[in-house]
Formats: structure tokens, C-alpha cells, sequence
């Protein structure tokens, strides 16, 4: 049945591109007889890989990356660090290369059927676009996979991402995405061919976790995200500090840690809500038993893929309100299995917030069509039988192993 052989770059413990990964390469193993992952020293460890599904070989490649530089110098040298770290993105297509010499290394190496060269967004990581590039120049069918929205091309680099993309589109056999919207805008934005998109969505396993309504008449709306620029969050404090002293039975939940942390509790005194909201900082429990004490779950997020966290709250019976960004919409129909609203706007997240603590057999109504949603669409089994039917596609156990 042949070797799979799965690469990627810095992905930490709990980050959700590390789930998707385990969670992809679980279901592509079935077709294969053997799995290598391969991945930068930094990249995953041994909590990703102990939800892999069978034993896997581990391989690590040390290829040239700007984290990597950062994490071996900057404590050193801070000044060094930076300076090479621009370095490395002027002479991008050398360091490209270079990464695709490491990568043909380890392929004749591992001797793989197909590889699985796994990204976050695009073009992201550069030594997955190398894997990419090694596995085509060694005749080695190869998947990549994409879980974010594609950035669009830099105005003055446009001419080398242009060439970079063409390269990259002739040479993955297909192309992984979690949501449809991913797929459009990696062809609008990228030109990546859109006959070699295949769609895999995120899956959870189910939990006996559910929401679990306050029997002293309050509202839990909550939200668990990394504290960064990009998840909105202070969207979501100006709209519910809108409403928090005309509904004094509504309280807001944020689950989380990051950058933005000491900003976010600083903007919640300045519109004296911060008795109202709590900050947990960071979660080190069972996601789901904190998500089904939420009424509501908001998530403005203003970049994503399809994010798990939308997933979360609609296994545990949240009401579910999110911005209308990446896949989001996959998961969430407005008015029926959530409410979908604009990113940035908090105009809408307020309305939409007024609307399910005001309405609650709506409030419960939604809870339940994105309950079963997620049952019937995003299960670990049914990602599980699409990722084997890409892989299966193409036939891959009867593939040659590539010589050394």
C-alpha cells in the first residue's frame, strides 16, 4: 500500500492548523500502509502526535525558515536575528530552493507513494512550498493542503508570486481546502488551478458536553480565541458594552490568552463593563466544558479559515453569532443554523446579540439546527471518509516508489 509521507511547519500544541492535520492525515491513512511526518525541529510534538490514529515515523528536516531563525537567534542577538530574517525573504528564491534540495533529501530517503504537504494559509510557509516542488521534480504525487485565506499578491513582488504560483499550481496533483471560499479565493487571488481543489471540512469528535441554561434567568454569551489583532474581539466589547447596562442579566465570557490581552481589559474599563466581562486568560481545561456554559457563542473574528471554534459551540448546542469571513459561512446558514454578521461591524454584533438575548425560543431554535449540522456534516467520521476518497482518487497504492 505504499508510504505516505506528511510535511509541515510550525504548528504548537492546541493550535488548530496542528488538528487538521492529525485529523486529515488520519483519514489519508487508510490508503497507505506506512506514515512518515516530517516537519521542521520546531514544528509538531508529541501531543499532536498522540491523537494520530496509528504509529507514524517521525522525521525532521531542517530547513531554512524565518521562525527558525528567530527562535535560534533572537535571544543571542536580537539585531542579528532581524537582519537575517529580512535577508532570507529578499533572497526568497534561493532559500526556496534550498528547502526543495532538503525535501528531495528526505523523499529518497523515505522512498513515499505521495506526500501530503501540509500549509496554513498561502503562500505562508516557504519549506512546504518547497515540498511541494521536491515531491513534482521526484515524480511522487503530492497533495497540498490550505486551511486559511490566501493573501493576495504584493503589488511590487507581483511579477515573482505570479512566476511562484504558476510553479506551485503545476506542480500539486491537488489541493486540500476546508471550505469552498478558501478554494475560490487561492484561484482568484493566486491563479492556483481550480480543477485540483478538493474540499475536506474540519471535523470534532463528539462530546457529551452540552449547553446547560442558568436556572437563575442569566445569559452567558462567550467566546474562546487567541487574544490577537485579527479575532475582533474589541468589536465584541463595544457591542455588548451597548447592552450590558439595559440588560443587567446578560453577562460576556472571554476565554483566552494572547498579545492583545492587556489592551482588550483596558478597553472593558474605559467603557465600565469590566465588572461584567470575565477574563479566564488561558484555558488549560476541556474546551467544551466551558463552551456549554455559554447561551451564545460570538465570534468576530475578521480572518479565518473554518475556524473550530465555531465548531465547538455548535456540537455543544450554542446559538451561534459569527462574521461572515472565510468558511465561516460552511457551517453557519444565517438565520437558521446561526446569525451571520460583517466583519468589523459592531453595529450588526450588537443587533445580533440584542436579537437571541431578547428571543429565546430563537435563541434555541438556532442551537439546535447547528447541533445537527454539525452532526451530519462535521463529524471525524465523515471528514475521515472524504480525505480517504481524495486519496483514494488517485489511486495512490499503486503508485511506484520513487528510485533513490
Amino acid at each position: 500500500m505504499g508510504t505516505l509521507l506528511v510535511f509541515t511547519e510550525n504548528y504548537w500544541p492546541g493550535v488548530a492548523g496542528a488538528s487538521y492535520l492529525v485529523d486529515l492525515t488520519n483519514g489519508a491513512a487508510e490508503c497507505f500502509e506506512n506514515v512518515v511526518v516530517a516537519s521542521n525541529p520546531e514544528a509538531l510534538n508529541e501531543t499532536d502526535l498522540r491523537r494520530m490514529s496509528r504509529p507514524v515515523f517521525t522525521e525532521h528536516v531542517r530547513v531554512l525558515t524565518n521562525t527558525r531563525i528567530w527562535s535560534l537567534l533572537h535571544k543571542r542577538s536580537y539585531t542579528l536575528s532581524v537582519l537575517l530574517g529580512r535577508a532570507a525573504q529578499l533572497l526568497d528564491p534561493l532559500v526556496v530552493e534550498y528547502n526543495a534540495m532538503l525535501c528531495r533529501r528526505l523523499i529518497r530517503r523515505v522512498r513515499p507513494s505521495a506526500v501530503l504537504s501540509f500549509n496554513g494559509g498561502y503562500p505562508a510557509a516557504r519549506s512546504v512550498l518547497a515540498m511541494t516542488l521536491a515531491a513534482h521534480r521526484k515524480g511522487v504525487w503530492v497533495a497540498m493542503s490550505v486551511v486559511s485565506m490566501p493573501v493576495p499578491r504584493r503589488r511590487r513582488l507581483a511579477w515573482y508570486e505570479n512566476w511562484l504560483d504558476g510553479r506551485i499550481g503545476a506542480a500539486a496533483d491537488v489541493i486540500i481546502v476546508n471550505a469552498p471560499q478558501i478554494a475560490v479565493a487561492l484561484t482568484a487571488l493566486r491563479g492556483l488551478p481550480s480543477e485540483k481543489m478538493r474540499v475536506v471540512h474540519n471535523a470534532l469528535p463528539d462530546s457529551p458536553e452540552r449547553v446547560r441554561h442558568s436556572t437563575a434567568g442569566r445569559v452567558r454569551i462567550g467566546c474562546v480565541s487567541r487574544m490577537d489583532s485579527m479575532k475582533g474581539i474589541p468589536h465584541l466589547i463595544e457591542a455588548f458594552a451597548r447592552l450590558a447596562h439595559s440588560h443587567p442579566e446578560v453577562d460576556l465570557i472571554l476565554v483566552g490568552s494572547g498579545p492583545e490581552l492587556p489592551n482588550l481589559r483596558e478597553l472593558a474599563c474605559s467603557l465600565n463593563v469590566e465588572d461584567r466581562i470575565e477574563f479566564t486568560g488561558y484555558f488549560d481545561g476541556d474546551v467544551a466544558s466551558i463552551v456549554s456554559t455559554f447561551d451564545i457563542y460570538a465570534y468576530p473574528s475578521l480572518w479565518e479559515g473554518l475556524p473550530y471554534a465555531i465548531l465547538e459551540a455548535m456540537r455543544a448546542g450554542c446559538a451561534v453569532i459569527a462574521t461572515n469571513v472565510g468558511g465561516v459561512a460552511e457551517a453557519i446558514i444565517d438565520e437558521d443554523t446561526g446569525l451571520l454578521i460583517a466583519p468589523g461591524s459592531t453595529d450588526e454584533l450588537a443587533e445580533a446579540l440584542l436579537d437571541l438575548i431578547d428571543d429565546a425560543s430563537k435563541r434555541q431554535r438556532i442551537a439546535a439546527a447547528g447541533r445537527e449540522r454539525f452532526e451530519r456534516t462535521f463529524s471525524l467520521n465523515a471528514m475521515h471518509l472524504r480525505a480517504a476518497v481524495v486519496f483514494g482518487e488517485a489511486n495512490l497504492a499503486a503508485q511506484p516508489s520513487p528510485s533513490r
